[in-house]
């Protein structure tokens, strides 16, 4: 079937949508269309905690390792105080290398263990709904503050090791730890958002999380001062605690479930979970053909987000190294953190109304804008020698990020509707065991290079970086390239054939 009258560019193609909003979908159907609460205060909420307790661990994970390793306590508080005895500086560059390999230790599970929970919750939820895969996240992290701040307080009177802190972040990486909710929460937007207006409610969502980040790192280092490492830990149980209310009191599912499924007890759906013809699907689903350059536009979308977390793998050892080159303490390094994150909070909101609304650029002109915020950014601090040299980075790349919200809002573009949360985390799964390497290259990076040239690992960061311009212009390409419209028809045609 051919559709006449559409005399649309290959330009407007690429900014607007294949398939109608889910709403009219609901609406079509017989169903009249809902008003859905905002997602965005969930992603304050959830990373007001995460980045609460994420930044006073990575500063705890130093100071037990100095304990454990027989090293004087006193000593070890003078660590990340601005010290400039040769005593404290020996001190942190003999501590470093182990307390480097600890923090791997950790990301790597909480983030490796939820991209394979991912593979399994995405296509559940697209079946059974979004908010029990919002809610047990968050149930795994409030467990996993909760016991991290009993191993904080024990730690007080017993050297315990500082692997303890690895294994009670077992509840948080088990239950999906960031990746689930944020493909849940994606998803959901997804599922309410009319498709002209995806990449502008993603950035938007994009930017609450980082919000919610920025209040976390700039509030961190004060309660810590006023507090202790243990308040701040239950703190961020406690945050994830109103996640849940807000989940449970707040939120309505976006999707219908059929009757046959939701007649089913909860250990029932509780099994479906782990059935391999759900996994299979979401492969199918991944993999089809599908019509014109569609299945390479949405394989290149994942590895853009794979290349960039591999280029964010140097964010791990940043921390240790500001420590090193400027003598940064925890409040210096939260002050630029937080600055950082607001950068990029006003490139994700601003950033993107204006570009999109205001100049009218497609969404990979943006993600070309992106990806040189992070090559420059990188490159940038590589050089840095100065403190201010590093604020200097952040103010010129604030668009960092801003290419997550365009290649959603491209790959959501070409998929049928009850395919979302498949994709989404499919590519969520993809990208995050890409830590396998990025966090082990960029150890090892830092402690080889750590008395010799410590800044090296940005420049491989911002090399990293820089091959997205060509899988980013790989998808400009392919995008001018496709037909100017594929009809929904033959897309669900072609579906249907495959299967």
């Amino acid at each position: 079937m051919v559709i006449a009258g559409d005399a649309k560019t290959r330009e407007e193609d690429e900014r607007t949508p294949l398939l109608r909003p889910v709403a009219e979908e609901i609406s079509g159907s017989g169903v009249p269309p809902r008003r859905y609460a905002l997602i965005e205060p969930l992603g304050i909420m959830l990373c007001i905690g995460w980045a609460m307790a994420g930044i006073v661990l990575s500063n705890q994970l130093i100071y037990q390792t100095c304990v454990y390793q027989g090293y004087d306590r006193d000593d070890c508080e003078l660590l990340g105080t601005n010290s400039t005895s040769p005593e404290i500086i020996a001190l942190e560059t003999a501590v470093q290398p182990r307390a480097a390999e600890v923090t791997m230790a950790c990301n790597t599970l909480i983030g490796v263990v939820p991209a394979i929970c991912g593979l399994f919750a995405g296509p559940w939820s697209d079946r059974f709904g979004r908010r029990s895969v919002l809610i047990v996240p968050c149930v795994g992290f409030m467990i996993t503050y909760i016991a991290t701040a009993i191993v904080y307080y024990m730690a007080l009177t017993v050297p315990l090791s500082p692997y303890w802190y690895v294994i009670v972040s077992l509840p948080a990486a088990f239950s999906g730890g960031m990746s689930v909710p944020s493909a849940a929460m994606y998803s959901y937007q997804t599922d309410v958002t009319p498709e002209t207006q995806r990449v502008v409610r993603n950035g938007l969502l994009q930017a609450s999380t980082l919000t919610g980040a920025f209040i976390g790192m700039m509030s961190s280092s004060y309660v810590l001062k006023w507090t202790d490492a243990g308040t701040v830990f239950s703190l961020g149980a406690v945050v994830m605690l109103f996640c849940i209310f807000y989940v449970t009191f707040g939120i309505e599912d976006t999707v219908r479930t059929r009757v046959s499924d939701s007649e089913l007890s909860g250990c029932r759906k509780f099994r479906e979970l782990f059935r391999v013809d759900m996994l299979r699907e979401m492969f199918w689903t991944f993999g089809r053909p599908r019509p014109g350059y569609d299945r390479a536009i949405i394989w290149l979308t994942v590895v853009v987000g794979a290349v960039t977390v591999l280029g964010a793998g140097a964010t791990n050892v940043f921390y240790l190294y500001t420590r090193m080159k400027f003598n940064w303490t925890l409040k210096d390094f939260t002050m630029w953190q937080s600055a950082d994150f607001l950068s990029t909070i006003i490139g994700n909101t601003l950033g993107i109304l204006v570009l999109k609304h205001l100049f009218k650029l497609p969404d990979t002109a943006i993600a070309f804008l992106s990806v040189l915020c992070y090559t420059s950014d990188n490159f940038i601090k590589g050089l840095a020698s100065q403190g201010w040299q590093i604020y200097f980075a952040t103010g010129i790349s604030s668009f960092k990020g801003t290419e997550g919200p365009a290649m959603m809002a491209i790959s959501s573009t070409l998929q049928q509707v009850g395919q979302i949360s498949k994709i989404f985390s499919m590519a969520l799964a993809l990208t995050s065991t890409v830590q396998l390497a990025a966090n082990p290259l960029f150890t090892w990076i830092y402690n080889n290079t750590l008395t010799t040239h410590p800044e090296l690992f940005n420049f491989v960061a911002s090399a990293i970086f820089a091959l997205n311009f060509t899988f980013v212009g790989a998808i400009y390409v392919l995008m001018k390239k496709r037909p100017v419209n594929t009809p929904r028809d033959i897309i669900e045609r072609s579906a249907d054939i495959d299967q």
